[in-house]
């Protein structure tokens, strides 16, 4: 039961400025007299490091998809600098290939 990406992006774009967030925080008068989206936030901000967890909760389940990407980046520059275009030095070669077995 994965929490959707897009949901997680969302919030954290609808995330309280700095101001907003202490507002919130140091506001102590009856929760029900805020409407919904600000009770929502009040209870997101009063959650310890909510947007610090929201966000790496966002990068564990987008690692896996940008390595791909980045992998698949790696391997096309190497094609092309082996076998056709860019035909450089053995030692960007060698840095190249380095770096793209290391991203494995």
């Amino acid at each position: 039961n994965e929490i959707p990406v897009e949901l997680i992006q969302t919030v954290l774009k609808m995330w309280p400025t700095m101001d907003e967030e202490s507002k919130l925080k140091l506001f102590t008068g009856d929760v029900s007299q805020l409407g919904p989206a600000e009770r929502f936030l009040k209870a997101l901000v009063d959650i310890p490091l909510a947007f610090k967890r929201l966000e790496s909760l966002l990068f564990m389940f987008t690692l896996p998809e940008e390595a791909s990407s980045i992998k698949e980046c790696f391997t096309t520059l190497e094609v092309q600098v082996l076998y056709k275009e860019l035909r450089p030095h053995q030692s960007y070669l060698t840095a190249i290939s380095a770096t793209s077995k290391a991203m494995l």
